[in-house]
């Protein structure tokens, strides 16, 4: 999830716009040849956004490339570290844990267990994580890992730390959030519960 746009910080409206609509495809598998367009346009906009000095616009246009190559499985981009070394030469932290959780949800799906986990714990030892509620679920990325590991005891306890219930307004919290339960219980050998869970993460976006 991206941060909200900073009006003031001199964002041009085009660059929101059209990285915001573009970002609307990252998910849907039907949408091969219009992907295909967007990947370019919004390389265009980071372009522009770059040589125009606009670190909040090229940031978020960072993110959105990132996050439509992670509809498709496809990890072998340097979105996301261009995205955070520009989030930390200009002192953005809220936009470098949005970077890091990126990144530490790309090295948890490579397999680069130790990586995400490393990834992770930066992202919940930023200036301002603990008053950033999206932040928090950070946490689950943890929780999937120690699953996946057979750590069962940890991973349950991470996810009980989480912050946060089912009843959490914002769509990409709750289906983290039952992806991680799906995870901590398929660990438990609760392999009903985990269809459950996983059914109630994939419903969010029907």
């Amino acid at each position: 999830r991206s941060p909200p746009v900073r009006r003031g910080a001199g964002v041009p409206s085009w660059a929101v716009v059209a990285t915001d609509e573009a970002t609307k495809l990252a998910h849907d598998p039907t949408a091969d040849e219009d992907r295909s367009l967007t990947v370019r346009s919004r390389g265009i906009v980071y372009g522009v956004a770059l040589e125009g000095n606009e670190p909040q616009a090229a940031m978020r246009a960072y993110f959105n490339l990132s996050f439509e190559r992670e509809g498709v499985d496809e990890y072998d981009h340097d979105y996301d570290r261009e995205g955070l070394a520009l989030a930390e030469r200009t002192g953005d932290q809220q936009w470098r844990r949005s970077f890091l959780m990126h990144l530490s949800f790309a090295a948890f799906e490579l397999g680069d267990w130790d990586t995400s986990l490393r990834l992770t714990a930066e992202a919940q030892e930023s200036p301002g994580a603990a008053e950033d509620i999206f932040s928090h679920g950070i946490v689950l990325n943890r929780a999937n890992v120690l699953a996946r590991r057979g750590d069962v005891a940890a991973a349950r306890e991470a996810l009980e730390s989480v912050g946060f219930d089912e009843t959490v307004p914002d769509d990409q919290n709750r289906a983290m959030l039952w992806t991680a339960r799906a995870e901590v219980l398929a660990g438990e050998g609760r392999y009903a519960d985990a269809a459950a869970a996983a059914h109630e993460s994939m419903a969010i976006h029907e």
